[in-house]
């Protein structure tokens, strides 16, 4: 009952974000990939473009599509069903650890009451990722039953493993599960080798991926620099939605009063308390691997396995309730997930396109708007044929190949916007023009043109438009 509820409540509340959000730019990515007229050519754009990930995952989303149609539901299905499978593995794991019913309702619901629910609804591997990521979790916990064993290495070694070959980025939770089991194993003075076996299954696969993998890592990464601030971005990210927030005040107070009595011995106290622990300091270890190494690949989609972590830490706290704190405890859970999904329904259930606030009716309309990425993707996939004055130019078309310069792979879909590098624009334009910055992803460009005092055209809550002066270059 407590899942059929839960899936009556998550499917509309997923379902409205995914067919009423515009695709962004690395949604756009997965179409242009997975709608290529063969499969040849997919596989190109694959190792040639601007996306770094296994081919699963497009061929099942061209699988989807095929049958469903090109919208952004069906890009958009693989997510949604893959995070609904990921929050009802984490319910599963809890009370395969013995955790009561209001431990395990509250471990299902917090991937949907944080802000990483966002992934529930993207065209990306992610959220596909994270479901298979947690049937591997399940495994892991069912060897560890005598009767449920087999069933176990098996759900271990495939559900690891299939993620691994949805995003290559798995390897990060599926190491630290090698060193959770590894440090278990030396506090229990047991070794298990058919779990272990298991557990390098997902090698397999890196081994098989091997070309895509040596293609991709001639690209460099599209981001230079890393902030310890990011770290903290994350967790307030992660952390700080208020209906997650309202669950936290909940355990705390139970958990406090919970101290004042004596509580039962679980026997899995320790794989609970280790693995949540391991799991929620996943991004610190990510962050202080890439300090080391000089490297930034740091951002929160890859790290969202730190739900297992959060979940299981969670629903720790009400691992042992009496029965009258279970029911008014499940009540409050059930209300603070109702309150958003509520929310969600009251609203139209319509695509709302990309904003354009950023290129319509700027002060000289004759003047070229050099866009963003993020920005002319999706206005010439929503509004093809209008914004003659919008064009994208690339500067990194003859630099060492870069997920940027994956980008110009794109052009070979016969539906793609057509855009130029930096000498094409500059022999077809003398003058002024606008100029577009993502305020996020372009925080260089920027600085620079506060340095050189270009005037600033218009503002809007993600970009910055400034007038380029060509008579300052």
């Amino acid at each position: 009952m407590t899942l059929v509820l839960f899936t009556l409540l998550y499917v509309p509340y997923v379902a409205h974000a995914a067919v009423t959000r515009p695709f962004w730019l690395d949604e756009l990515f997965t179409f242009y990939i997975v709608t290529m007229p063969d499969w040849a050519g997919m596989m190109d754009l694959i190792q040639r473009g601007p996306d770094q990930n296994p081919p699963l995952f497009y061929a099942l989303t061209r699988f989807i599509v095929s049958i469903l149609g090109e919208s952004e539901g069906a890009f958009r299905l693989p997510a949604m069903v893959g995070y609904w499978v990921f929050c009802v593995t984490l319910y599963a794991w809890v009370r395969l650890l013995g955790g009561a019913r209001a431990a395990a309702l509250a471990a299902l619901v917090t991937p949907v009451l944080t802000a990483a629910v966002y992934y529930a609804s993207e065209a990306r591997p992610y959220g596909l990722a994270l479901g298979w990521l947690g049937i591997g979790l399940l495994g892991w916990q069912l060897t560890r039953h005598p009767s449920w064993q087999a069933v176990g290495i098996v759900g271990l070694s495939t559900g690891l493993s299939i993620a691994l070959a949805l995003h290559y980025l798995i390897i990060l939770p599926v190491c630290l599960l090698w060193a959770i089991e590894g440090l278990l194993a030396w506090r229990q003075r047991q070794l298990d080798g058919r779990r272990w076996i298991a557990m390098f299954s997902p090698l397999v696969v890196l081994a098989l991926h091997s070309s895509f993998l040596y293609r991709q890592g001639q690209q460099r990464f599209w981001k230079i620099s890393l902030e310890w601030k990011e770290l903290a971005d994350f967790y307030w990210w992660l952390l700080g939605s208020p209906a997650y927030l309202g669950l936290c005040a909940v355990v705390g107070l139970l958990t406090w009063s919970s101290l004042r009595r004596r509580t039962i011995h679980n026997r899995n106290a320790d794989v609970w308390l280790i693995s949540g622990v391991g799991f929620l300091c996943l991004p610190l270890l990510w962050m202080t691997f890439l300090k080391v190494t000089h490297q930034a690949m740091f951002q929160e989609r890859y790290l969202l396995p730190t739900l297992v972590g959060l979940g299981g830490l969670t629903a720790y706290g009400l691992r042992h309730l009496p029965e009258h704190q279970t029911r008014l405890t499940t009540l409050a859970i059930w209300c603070l997930l109702g309150i958003p999904v509520s929310g969600a329904a009251m609203q139209p259930w319509r695509l709302s396109p990309p904003s354009v606030a950023e290129v319509m009716d700027l002060p000289n309309p004759d003047y070229p708007v050099v866009a963003a990425a993020h920005l002319y993707f999706p206005i010439r996939y929503y509004y093809p044929g209008q914004f003659s004055q919008l064009v994208y130019v690339d500067p990194k078309k003859r630099e060492p190949p870069s997920v940027a310069t994956g980008i110009w792979a794109l052009q070979r879909h016969p539906d793609a916007p057509i855009w130029l590098d930096n000498d094409e624009f500059f022999s077809l334009w003398e003058g002024n023009f606008y100029f577009t910055c993502h305020k996020t992803y372009m925080k260089h460009w920027i600085g620079e043109f506060e340095r050189r005092g270009y005037p600033i055209v218009r503002e809007t809550p993600g970009y910055i438009v400034y007038e380029w002066q060509r008579k300052r270059m």
